[in-house]
């Protein structure tokens, strides 16, 4: 039988759970894939500390004694971080060496330029574990969603989020004392802030738009929003008018455009993704032909997301098993859609929260927080709104919620 040799950077939550699962389910993978899989080299700080635990592989510091070995064919990328990460995948691309990541800060700023360095060696570059965890979502969405006009892609991409909004809306609990819980849980980071401000799911729509249109957009380019405002009186009232609140990374198709945000919605309690509770993920497409799916699981752990990290591995030795042509992962090297920073016409949400009775533009405003609704209004208009509303006396705070309905 065909062997193929894997190196493994990094070997902490994700990089044991593919070592466990190419252990344990060996038999099955060969038979499926023709191939043996063999971790051959496995890239870790202290190699001492593992060396008596786990036979069969060589444990090193050295990331270079990996890289250059001629025999290794496919690199599993699994450390985290950026700039590290992107000189060893850059290299092992180089080399002719098959990578596959689930590192999706490394994708979002660097997965155009790695991807065309992987065309350019014949290589395959795979990354399914970089968004959804053990969600496939990245290659339905370019295998089977690529005959279909994307209109719209919702996603629930950041499991620490939306377990903190559950915890608030189902127990009642305030965002800083679900936050202390979730830390103790493991849910949460110490320093949580890439999760609750945004970010980890604002890199994840990144990778998703450029599957879905082809278009690269940066970063510091997509607004973005996090929870730490989000009050278990405005999860109240939304429960009261038939909604949750989520934290959503959206890129919604206008045209020739797409917008992209990511931010807390109130979103529909007969939609979907309203169902999607504490660490689970979801993602939500919607094509022109395919109508909506909503592709759901685990976003995040040690064996789900090794679960994506293996399948990519097996698809990669299954095909050469096989000497198929190398296709790449990103099918499209031209954008089908524009990036625009104008917001589409939407439904939002908005609470008020005053000290004194009030009344203002026909909405009584009571001592205590109220809701008010628009329907399809810009955000210029809505901007309007607001700034009347908060230059009331008495009006103490403002927060404003797009709205998604089923």
């Amino acid at each position: 039988m065909k062997v193929e040799k894997i190196g493994l950077l990094g070997f902490g939550t994700v990089g044991s759970g593919v070592y466990h699962i190419l252990t344990k389910n060996q038999a099955s993978i060969e038979k499926k894939t023709g191939v043996s899989l063999q971790i051959e080299k496995a890239l870790v700080k202290e190699p001492e500390l593992f060396a008596d635990k786990i036979s069969g592989i060589t444990f090193t510091s050295d990331v270079d004694y990996i890289l250059n070995d001629e025999e290794i064919s496919i690199i599993v990328e699994v450390l985290g971080g950026v700039d590290f990460a992107f000189n060893c995948v850059k290299k092992a691309l180089e080399s002719g060496k098959h990578v596959v990541t689930a590192n999706k800060d490394l994708l979002a700023k660097h997965g155009v330029e790695l991807s065309q360095i992987a065309r350019e060696n014949n290589v395959y570059l795979y990354y399914e574990a970089s968004v959804g965890g053990g969600i496939p979502v990245l290659r339905p969405l370019v295998e089977h969603v690529s005959n279909n006009e994307v209109e719209a892609i919702y996603g629930i991409v950041n499991g620490t989020t939306n377990f903190i909004l559950t915890s608030m809306s189902q127990q009642g609990l305030s965002y800083e004392e679900v936050l202390k819980t979730a830390q103790e849980k493991g849910f949460a980071e110490a320093d949580p802030t890439s999760d609750v401000e945004g970010y980890d799911a604002t890199y994840k729509l990144i990778i998703l738009t450029r599957l879905a249109f082809g278009t690269n957009v940066s970063f510091d380019a997509i607004p973005k929003k996090g929870i730490t405002q989000v009050t278990k009186t405005d999860l109240q009232l939304a429960k009261l008018s038939g909604y949750t609140i989520k934290l959503l990374a959206s890129v919604v198709a206008n045209g020739e455009e797409v917008y992209l945000e990511v931010r807390p919605y109130f979103v529909s309690l007969n939609h979907l993704l309203a169902q999607v509770a504490y660490e689970n993920n979801a993602i939500s497409v919607t094509g022109d032909a395919l109508g909506e799916i909503l592709l759901y699981g685990k976003g995040a752990g040690s064996h789900p997301t090794a679960t994506s990290v293996v399948a990519d591995v097996m698809m990669i030795a299954t095909q050469q098993n096989r000497n198929a042509k190398v296709v790449p992962f990103e099918p499209l090297t031209e954008a089908t859609k524009v990036h625009t920073t104008t917001a589409p016409l939407k439904d939002y949400a908005v609470v008020i929260e005053t000290s004194k009775p009030e009344e203002f533009d026909g909405v009584v405003l009571p001592n205590q927080a109220v809701l008010t609704r628009f329907t399809q209004i810009s955000e210029a208009e809505l901007e309007e709104k607001v700034s009347a509303y908060q230059q009331i006396d008495g009006v103490e705070a403002v927060r404003i919620y797009p709205v998604l309905e089923a």
